[in-house]
């Protein structure tokens, strides 16, 4: 068996194969001669005889059809190794009978003498001194230093102009010997000249073709063989980047210039040129001069995706390769993942969990970077760079800091370790911390819908003190955050001083919808704006209000609305006007009191029809919520409009309700308060006399898909303690109305066949719903 190991060294293509087929069926075909068996594959031999005659790619297309046919077949490992031994070398993919390894040792290391070749080239100025340093014969001038001189030569070729000076005999001969020596001697160049080389031919014109299929055919080799470092497969793969591009062209190509014919600078010059007439030399130089020409579009396109199938298998091998990822390679893999090759990214969570710990700042910025770049989140790679700010908050510096925050902002997502950071920079820095830094936090904490007081009242602070030095921007994303997070900061006089007094100064300055914004989240937490009520309704500002192109929650016209309507609840007190005003049919339904569920909307719609029929309950103007009106024997009053559109009520109100879909988007994620436009919504509707039915979304929406009746019981439950149904079933059968007696009986009556299915999606956030409802299920269930 040794002799089998060393070819499995050489080849390790079948070594892939070889685990391939580790997770297949047992064996369902025997090779020739396996364990005495019978051979089920006699045409095997007769395809394995045909290798050794054919050319590379062939034999390599038939090797690679050959291991598919075992892997379809199912062959079992065992019997796997016989097959290698009746191959010779010579069929194997990427070998040849030369003995093409690729054990480290065949590499011809840097010597002196190229590295005092390399300088000197380095020196040369001009095509003319390259071309001299290498007039004088030398066996030392090998592979390496023939790649050296040929990237060095294609430079200058392009920077300067006496390329076309040099007898275009010469040129040819020198290139040529300069191409054969690198094609010659491509097995044994390093890794980096060869990828050098490859970044040569993408930017050159008249690069050898031969060449380019040899160094392509080389890397190819080596990519089986797995010789390429992870860095040096990404900087392969950047280098390739290139090929994407139409390469760089030589100035004459651009310029137009036409070099005299005859213009020779050599020694030699009268013994290589001729004194043939111009059309006879002009001839003669294209066919010598072949190395400096432009290349056909056509080759340029079948390099180019040559270049793409090359790139294309990198990165499968670096995917392969994903557990070889360190700490240095993982911030050059993110650099280098291209839009079309996010995969990757995927798998960079698992060689991150070993070595986050071992990370710079550089390369957790630069990570954090082309994260954002690549508009990839992957929330193993978050959670582990922000376990990494928490451990090393030491070496967190400003801009770092703002990389976190704007790649966490763009996600969404939230990491309490960043909040912690955060808190800890705001409280030991204090008045020192950048205007951008308390921005950039105080909109974390929104846009994640967290509550952090020490942020809060840090950011609240640095208002107080410095609002002079505040951007227009800064102003906007600082002030809007303190009402929309349904937070006030204790002895808060001195900050809203503040920030009337700057709004004011720079009322001109700010744009109407930020400013619009900002006034409107203040109505949130209980502050109101009156001061600015006069300058936002005049009609030059409504005007640009009316013109803004901005919609959604940002929609100007919504906020101005929010603002008068917040002035006019606050300045009218008697309820029944402001009932008047809200009824009277001017009022639209608001976007910001809107539920997100539609369908949960559409489903509370359905089952009051259902239960209540079709006009007694309507949709509150405003507030975007379904209201019902009780009397005094809490059966629900009709409501109807009118031509204009008010709404009328008909029949003496002893009771208003209001249903109030809840879901997590409402709440903070930490302290579990509503957010500040939802608890406004809830405290008007309080003071207007309506009794808030908060019911969550989630379990709304579980029963709908279970059943319909499963909803209905859900939503009748939760008006059972205010409305009669029973007397409603009686007088909705006198009234001769379509509803279904057997299901209002049912409802009224028998709550057991669902109430034990709606007990456990009940939530917490029912205000006070979960208990009273444990209580009747506890009398219900208890035997008589």
């Amino acid at each position: 068996m040794a002799s089998v190991s060393i070819i499995l060294q050489k080849t390790p293509i079948h070594i892939s194969v070889l685990r391939a087929l580790s997770g297949s069926q047992k064996t369902l075909y025997s090779l020739p001669g396996a364990k005495g068996q019978e051979s089920k594959l006699p045409h095997l031999k007769s395809q394995i005889c045909l290798y050794s005659s054919d050319t590379d790619r062939e034999r390599i297309a038939r090797v690679l059809n050959h291991s598919t046919l075992l892997v379809q077949d199912g062959i079992d490992i065992e019997e796997l190794p016989i097959l290698i031994k009746r191959v010779t070398l010579n069929s194997f993919p990427f070998s040849s009978a030369s003995s093409h390894t690729y054990s480290g040792d065949t590499f011809h290391n840097e010597s002196d003498f190229n590295t005092t070749f390399e300088q000197d080239l380095r020196n040369c100025s001009t095509v003319n001194d390259i071309f001299k340093l290498l007039e004088v014969p030398s066996e030392k001038v090998r592979g390496v230093s023939a790649s050296l001189a040929l990237k060095r030569l294609h430079i200058l070729k392009y920077l300067s102009m006496d390329w076309h000076q040099i007898h275009s005999f010469i040129r040819s001969a020198v290139m040529r010997e300069l191409y054969n020596t690198v094609e010659q001697d491509v097995k044994h160049l390093p890794n980096n000249i060869l990828i050098s080389l490859v970044g040569c031919y993408l930017t050159a014109e008249g690069f050898s073709p031969v060449c380019i299929d040899a160094i392509n055919f080389e890397i190819q080799s080596r990519l089986g063989d797995e010789v390429f470092s992870i860095e040096e497969l990404l900087s392969l793969v950047n280098v390739l980047k290139m090929s994407k591009d139409t390469g760089m062209k030589h100035p004459s190509f651009n310029m137009g210039i036409k070099y005299p014919s005859l213009s020779v600078v050599s020694e030699n010059s009268s013994r290589l040129l001729s004194n043939d007439d111009g059309e006879e030399l002009q001839m003669k130089m294209q066919q010598f001069d072949k190395y400096s020409s432009k290349i056909n579009p056509e080759i340029r396109e079948e390099i180019r995706l040559k270049c793409l199938e090359i790139a294309n298998n990198v990165w499968i091998h670096l995917i392969s390769r994903y557990q070889d990822v360190n700490e240095h390679t993982l911030p050059l893999i993110l650099q280098s993942v291209t839009a079309g090759k996010i995969q990757i990214i995927n798998l960079l969570d698992r060689p991150l969990a070993k070595c986050w710990t071992s990370l710079s700042a550089e390369d957790v910025g630069s990570s954090l970077d082309n994260l954002l770049r690549l508009r990839v989140c992957n929330d193993g790679i978050m959670k582990y760079l922000g376990q990494w700010a928490y451990v090393n908050i030491h070496q967190m510096t400003p801009p770092l800091l703002l990389s976190f925050l704007n790649t966490f902002i763009h996600f969404n997502f939230l990491d309490e370790n960043i909040v912690k950071v955060m808190e800890r920079c705001l409280s030991l820095n204090g008045p020192l911390v950048q205007i951008d830094v308390v921005a950039m936090c105080v909109e974390y904490c929104r846009s994640c819908r967290y509550l952090s007081p020490l942020v809060m009242d840090a950011a609240a602070s640095h208002f107080t003190q410095y609002a002079d030095s505040y951007e227009p921007l800064h102003l906007y994303v600082v002030l809007r955050a303190f009402g929309q997070l349904n937070y006030l900061p204790p002895k808060s006089s001195a900050f809203l001083k503040k920030v009337e007094s700057c709004l004011m100064e720079r009322f001109d300055y700010l744009h109407e919808a930020e400013l619009v914004e900002i006034l409107g989240s203040f109505t949130f937490i209980g502050v109101i704006p009156k001061n600015f009520y006069s300058s936002v309704s005049s009609p030059e500002f409504r005007a640009k209000i009316h013109n803004s192109t901005r919609s959604g929650n940002n929609n100007p016209r919504d906020w101005l609305r929010l603002l008068k309507h917040a002035i006019i609840i606050n300045e009218v007190q008697d309820v029944d006007k402001q009932m008047e005003w809200i009824l009277g049919g001017k009022n639209i339904h608001m976007l910001f009191y809107q539920d997100n569920n539609s369908p949960a909307v559409s489903c509370v719609i359905v089952t009051l029809k259902y239960l209540l029929g079709d006009q007694y309950y309507h949709v509150l103007p405003f507030y975007a919520c379904c209201a019902i009106y009780l009397d005094s024997d809490g059966l629900p009053l009709q409501v109807t409009k009118d031509d204009v559109g008010c709404t009328k009520i008909h029949g003496q109100i002893t009771k208003k309700l209001v249903i109030l879909l809840r879901s997590a988007d409402q709440f903070t994620v930490n302290t579990r308060q509503l957010l500040g436009v939802h608890a406004q919504r809830l405290k008007y509707l309080t003071d207007l006399g309506f009794v808030p039915i908060e019911v969550a979304t989630s379990n709304l929406m579980y029963l709908q898909r279970q059943s319909g009746t499963e909803a209905a019981d859900l939503i009748s439950y939760c008006l059972t303690p205010y409305i009669n149904f029973n007397k409603l079933a009686e007088t909705r059968v006198k009234d001769n109305l379509k509803h279904d007696r057997a299901f209002l009986n049912r409802m009224s009556h028998n709550f057991t066949p669902s109430t034990r299915k709606i007990k456990k999606l009940i939530s917490v956030e029912d205000s006070g719903l979960l208990n009273s409802y444990r209580d009747v299920c506890k009398d219900r269930d208890e035997p008589n």
